[in-house]
């Protein structure tokens, strides 16, 4: 019988996200006629009282082969979402209902969330870093190292809003390879620090 050898390849996340890159499925939906729309189900009574029996299922978007990091802009009425291996971030628009690419590449970009000021801050997977689009759209790294070593793959991000009226201290918590840590925006000195932090990985 011949000896068939096999090869293990080590492959970086980038380069799987990448090669694995595809449209995703484009559905074609209908919506309930009826209400409460069957679609909806409530697998625990405690969210039964967050049901709204006068809505319905609706399909804001598809084509993504990996959705993930949606953040809502209320004050411009629309949505983004990360399509991480397609290199991209896709927007909803409320207002017309168009659905289309707001940035690509992405540098992979996973988790998005707003800052207090209304910008954009994102986990990028293939920059290794997390980032922030100013009103004019230029792009600025808060971080991208900890401890002198360049972080791994930032996944999940929460801005603290709760911070006190007038404070300085602009605090986001962020999950990188498993690990929360703590970045500190200084807005006097506009600098930033990435310090530990034990809480559990992903969104708080």
């Amino acid at each position: 019988m011949p000896l068939v050898a096999a090869t293990i390849c080590r492959m970086s996340e980038h380069t799987l996200l990448t090669q694995a890159a595809a449209t995703g499925p484009v559905f074609n939906f209908v919506p309930s006629q009826r209400y409460p729309d069957p679609r909806v189900e409530v697998l625990h009574p405690s969210f039964a009282k967050l049901r709204i029996f006068s809505s319905t299922v609706e399909l804001l978007g598809s084509g993504m082969r990996w959705a993930e990091g949606p953040v809502w802009f209320g004050d411009g009425r629309y949505l983004l979402v990360s399509d991480i291996p397609n290199n991209r971030i896709m927007r909803y628009d409320e207002a017309t209902g168009a659905w289309g690419v707001f940035r690509q590449p992405s540098n992979m970009a996973n988790g998005l969330v707003r800052d207090m000021q209304g910008r954009l801050l994102a986990c990028e997977h293939g920059g290794r870093r997390i980032t922030r689009t100013e009103y004019d759209g230029s792009i600025t790294v808060l971080a991208d190292r900890f401890e002198g070593k360049r972080l791994n793959s930032p996944n999940d991000i929460v801005s603290r809003a709760m911070a006190p009226s007038g404070s300085p201290i602009r605090p986001l918590a962020l999950a990188v390879i498993g690990r929360v840590r703590r970045l500190r925006l200084n807005c006097r000195t506009r600098s930033t620090a990435l310090i530990r932090q034990r809480a559990p990985c992903g969104r708080c």
